[in-house]
């Protein structure tokens, strides 16, 4: 990939720009780790309900996660069509901060909120 100046038909250079390969790249790894995230809720919700057969389980997972996922794809595409690109552009700022609102909070309740109380073990319960 070349990333310095590149001469147009007419000689006047232009910037090649990165930022849209670089973009594409960071979404194909999202869009790997959901998947693998995914399965790995199958595969424990599988392996952790024991009492369950296999199959049900299976068809829980099929039957509630993956059109869950189906719907969050079909919602994503219709927000990327139908929103102008300017309330996009502004709606991304607005969710990363309130998620930079709910991090400081979180932070702000981890270190303000008194200690749990300590358990005194199963031997107490009921003596």
């Amino acid at each position: 990939m070349f990333a310095g100046f590149r001469r147009c038909s007419y000689g006047r250079r232009r910037r090649v720009d990165l930022g849209m390969g670089f973009g594409n790249t960071i979404n194909v790894i999202v869009f790997i780790f959901k998947c693998w995230f995914l399965v790995f809720i199958m595969m424990w919700v599988a392996l952790d309900v024991a009492a369950a057969a296999d199959r049900s389980v299976m068809m829980t997972c099929l039957k509630y996660l993956v059109p869950i996922s189906c719907a969050l794809l079909m919602g994503v595409s219709l927000w990327q069509l139908l929103l102008p690109s300017a309330v996009v552009e502004m709606l991304r700022y607005v969710i990363f901060a309130m998620c930079m609102a709910a991090l400081v909070l979180f932070i702000y309740k981890l270190f303000t909120s008194p200690p749990p109380s300590r358990a005194r073990g199963w031997r107490a319960c009921g003596r």
